[in-house]
């Protein structure tokens, strides 16, 4: 099997009762974060919830903003945003 990609994994903190670490995917460039015990045990294992909040405008008929939001344990684990930054109306041929 080839490699699909590869996850870098990089501490970001050191707390006095856990580690937080932040994964990132080479091909998609995504990131989320990872909660360890001192003793690095993982702490999210948890259910991964998302959240999608779109904003829409009827004007134009596009969203104009999309957030998704993905949580576990009750800390958010990623987070990204779309945000339409220019429009215009398509040539009709």
């Amino acid at each position: 099997h080839e490699p699909q990609g590869e996850v870098t994994h990089r501490v970001i903190e050191v707390a006095e009762s856990e580690i937080v670490t932040q994964l990132r995917g080479s091909k998609s460039g995504k990131t989320s974060l990872r909660y360890f015990t001192r003793d690095w045990n993982i702490l999210d294992a948890g259910e991964l919830k998302s959240q999608i909040t779109t904003w829409y405008a009827p004007a134009v008929r596009r969203f104009v903003r999309r957030q998704v939001t993905a949580s576990r344990d009750g800390r958010v684990r990623s987070k990204s945003e779309d945000v339409l930054i220019e429009y215009g109306k398509a040539a009709v041929h």
